[in-house]
């Protein structure tokens, strides 16, 4: 009998560490990509609210948190996608 189990990661909420704890979020998504393959991950979704401040002084720094994280699922051809939260788009 084979396993035919795989998993589909979800991610959400994430705002509070775009904002004040990158490197949370960034260990979220290393500990998916390097679980992958043993734990047959086959999609990872982002729920929305990747940053707490969509527009405003502070939207960049977040956003480019953000990205940090999310390439890390790209940059391992880890099939994703992203939800816009109300924190997203203002």
């Amino acid at each position: 009998m084979s396993n035919d189990t795989f998993y589909v990661i979800g991610l959400p909420d994430t705002q509070k560490y775009s904002e004040l704890e990158p490197e949370i979020f960034e260990a979220q998504t290393e500990w998916i990509v390097n679980n992958q393959d043993e734990l047959d991950i086959q999609f990872v979704s982002h729920y929305g609210d990747l940053v707490q401040n969509g527009t405003g002084p502070l939207a960049l720094r977040e956003y480019e948190n953000a990205e940090t994280a999310m390439t890390l699922l790209l940059e391992a051809d880890l099939p994703h996608g992203i939800v816009a939260g109300n924190h997203d788009v203002l």
